[in-house]
């Protein structure tokens, strides 16, 4: 089942300098995934973000809070968070803080329940890469900087597509960006940028598809029963037939079958 972007739901880029009540419209998902890229000043301490209230479903955290080099009370802090199976309808995001943040908040259908996050990077500045993907899987960037005037402009010519619109106020702005169908994912954002951390996150395909880094790739059902389960136990029992064989003709059978199992393997990649 393929990665897509939620027709109807709106990717929201918000700020606040109070308590933070982002909002986003999710539509009706099959294996559906809320994916939250938050930017905070370090000074500032926070909780768990919920859906809708303090009483909301909590959110899992991708990526641990991640600072940029500058340090102290005005550091910039990333993190990113996640919710499987998101209801729809209209919701807020509520997050225990009282500092200026920024979010960036989509939602996606198509995503494994069972390990959504196929890998994730915060790397301090405007530049991050996240490799050992698969091109079924789609990396989310987002970018949280704070003393800019102008938000950063995700590089579109590089197959990038923007997430919602860019938001700049006095002293913060945020973006986001995502792509698909790659097997390495690098966002640089526009020059100029500092005091900013760039994060990627990528999501796993239902019913398989995780990074390259991760063992093989899914294959189907019948392919895997084929090729990992032995013909037989030694080299002159469990044919079918129970009649013998010679050894060499168990491991020239055994490499055929090895022969199989790479191509089937190069075809799901």
């Amino acid at each position: 089942m393929a990665i897509a972007a939620d027709a109807a739901g709106t990717a929201k880029i918000v700020d606040s300098s109070g308590a933070m009540t982002g909002s986003i419209t999710i539509g009706s998902l099959t294996n559906g995934i809320l994916v939250v890229h938050i930017s905070f000043l370090g000074s500032e301490g926070h909780g768990t973000p919920k859906l809708d209230t303090s009483s909301g479903a909590a959110l899992t955290q991708a990526l641990a809070d991640t600072f940029e080099t500058d340090s102290g009370a005005n550091a910039c802090g990333a993190a990113i968070w996640y919710l499987k199976n998101p209801p729809s309808g209209s919701h807020t995001l509520w997050w225990p803080s009282t500092c200026r943040v920024g979010v960036v908040l989509s939602t996606w259908s198509g995503v494994d329940q069972t390990t959504p996050i196929g890998g994730v990077v915060g790397t301090p500045g405007s530049s991050a890469t996240l490799g050992s993907l698969s091109t079924s899987q789609v990396a989310i960037a987002g970018d949280a900087n704070f003393f800019n005037s102008e938000p950063p402009t995700p590089p579109t010519s590089a197959g990038w597509t923007t997430l919602g619109t860019d938001i700049s106020t006095t002293g913060a702005a945020v973006a986001g960006a995502w792509k698909s169908g790659v097997t390495s994912a690098t966002m640089t954002w526009a020059a100029g940028l500092e005091r900013n951390v760039t994060t990627i996150v990528a999501l796993n395909a239902a019913g398989g598809g995780g990074g390259g880094g991760k063992g093989i790739p899914f294959l189907p059902g019948a392919a895997v029963a084929r090729f990992t389960q032995p013909r037989r136990r030694s080299c002159y029992t469990d044919r079918g037939d129970a009649s013998p064989i010679s050894l060499a003709a168990y491991q020239r059978e055994r490499a055929a079958q090895h022969r199989a199992f790479l191509r089937a393997v190069q075809r799901a990649a």
